[in-house]
């Protein structure tokens, strides 16, 4: 490809190399190859189940040690709730049509007519009802649309714009908290540093004043000044991330002005931003994953028992490696120790030719092995949600490993990797506690244990037109590919996710 004078200044001003992006043209044209599932993590096969006795050790393991670390809760939180909206957001778009016809329009989208009859159960009713007359009532047709202009758009609460964070997603003792607000709660309980909260968001730079309007309201209410004090820092997606979007021809798409068209990376592209946290200690978790007040105290738990097994874990593989990295004596007796060690924490074997490698060259290997950032990922129970699960994966030298797969990376026309990616029994929550710290302090490149071939290609509607998109490897799939990997089934209690509108009527959501 022979890029313009003007495409070499896209790429200056954007801080992208042309080799960056020639290499994504070329990602399109050679395709991305699907993953081979070798079969689904399940319960005594990648996955753990913790005796009540061993759980209530991790956390208090966590507790003990909670005032010595720097913990923060990182929060990937730049999206909008327009998807939450979008059959909301679709039935006014359809009602400008002149041949509207708004009982069958409801008869055909019953998503739509089980909002309008629920809508007194959502925390929102009554900020809506202050934008409408005294006198409001869903009586009419044009009622209900009224309604959701006053929800969805400007003037209004204009919901459908804001980000998740900045809505309410539950009502408790007359109050309607922010999701951010509760995120912040949250990390009160385990996410310090010296006694200060500290919570990470990555967001969009053109929603960064109203997120810091909320924090200093938040910052000012009674609730927050009696809990403690708290922090909240943001990030954005770095542009440099951008990918080149292309045409279904594949070639580069470019607007009026014959300006390539770049897309947002996807939130792989956050691994940069997760790397640059001072921290010894981080919890991931998504945006809308926060559960109503009577569930809480389960969440709460189980973030200090993952935290408990990560320090755990993280304890011992740090003594280990300080002495396969020292001038220590270590015999084969300690090597196989460490060995038997690794392989019962991460339901992990090592390969055949270990066993023929001399004392030094297997004290290498374990030092490599154990140099690694480290994962804990909590997962629920499947029942039929979208998303990632866990799964065994097998390299093309034979050696297998636990992931997170999304359907979007399995061949699912495939009978045999279908029959495997349905026969999973668990769903990734997205809930996970990370080290990126090696035992001498020192942050992790993170970028060397990610997977670059487990991105993938998309399509999309840009400028009017059907085009496809590269996204770079999941944070917690392909980005975290390399790295040392526990699965421990949490209670689906835990995991109350948002992603439409209606599962704000889900048990997780509503008062106890």
């Amino acid at each position: 490809m022979i890029w313009t004078a003007q495409d070499i200044q896209q790429f200056k001003d954007f801080n992208i190399s042309v080799d960056k992006v020639t290499e994504d043209l070329k990602t399109f044209r050679r395709g991305i190859p699907k993953q081979t599932l070798e079969r689904a993590a399940t319960i005594g096969d990648g996955i753990s189940v913790l005796k009540p006795r061993e759980a209530r050790k991790l956390a208090q393991f966590f507790e003990a040690a909670q005032n010595t670390l720097n913990a923060v809760k990182f929060v990937p939180a730049s999206g909008a709730a327009t998807r939450m909206f979008k059959p909301l957001l679709s039935f006014l778009e359809a009602s400008e049509a002149k041949d509207f016809s708004f009982s069958a329009y409801l008869k055909a989208h019953v998503e739509v007519s089980d909002f309008i009859r629920e809508a007194h159960h959502f925390p929102f009713h009554e900020a809506v009802l202050k934008q409408l007359p005294v006198d409001f009532s869903f009586d009419a047709p044009a009622s209900v649309i009224a309604y959701l202009k006053a929800l969805l758009q400007s003037p209004g609460l204009n919901l459908g714009n804001k980000p998740k964070a900045l809505l309410p997603f539950h009502k408790n003792e007359g109050q309607t908290p922010l999701v951010l607000e509760e995120h912040i709660l949250e990390a009160l309980h385990y996410a310090k540093m010296k006694g200060e909260a500290q919570l990470h968001l990555t967001i969009s730079e053109h929603h960064l004043d109203a997120f810091n309007a909320a924090i200093k309201e938040i910052s000012a209410s009674d609730k927050f000044r009696d809990l403690g004090p708290f922090k909240v820092q943001f990030s954005h997606q770095k542009s440099e991330t951008d990918t080149l979007v292309v045409g279904l021809d594949l070639h580069p798409l470019r607007d009026k002005d014959g300006r390539l068209v770049f897309h947002p990376a996807g939130h792989g592209a956050l691994l940069d931003n997760l790397g640059a946290l001072q921290a010894d200690i981080i919890f991931i978790k998504n945006v809308d994953n926060v559960c109503a007040p009577h569930a809480l105290e389960t969440s709460l738990q189980y973030k200090k028992i993952l935290g408990g097994k990560l320090l755990q874990v993280q304890q011992q593989l740090f003594a280990y490696t300080e002495a396969l990295d020292s001038d220590m004596l270590l015999d084969a007796t300690d090597l196989a120790f460490m060995v038997t060690y690794f392989k019962e924490t991460f339901s992990k074997n090592l390969p055949e030719y270990f066993e023929e490698m001399t004392l030094e060259e297997q004290r290498d290997f374990l030092l490599e092995l154990f140099q690694r950032p480290i994962r804990v990922c909590g997962m629920v129970e499947n029942e039929g949600k979208t998303g990632g699960g866990p799964f065994w994966i097998k390299d093309s030298l034979g050696q297998e490993s636990l992931q997170i797969i999304e359907a979007s990376q399995v061949a699912v026309k495939d009978p045999e990797q279908l029959e495997i990616f349905e026969a999973s029994t668990h769903f990734n929550p997205v809930d996970i506690v990370c080290g990126i710290k090696n035992y001498k302090g020192e942050t992790f490149d993170l970028s060397a244990f990610n997977n670059p071939s487990t991105a993938f290609i998309a399509e999309k509607n840009r400028l009017g037109k059907r085009v496809k998109v590269l996204e770079l490897p999941g944070l917690w799939n392909g980005g975290m590919w390399e790295w040392n990997t526990i699965f421990i089934e949490v209670p689906k209690e835990t995991f109350t996710p948002v992603k439409t509108v209606l599962d704000l009527l889900d048990s997780g959501h509503m008062p106890g």
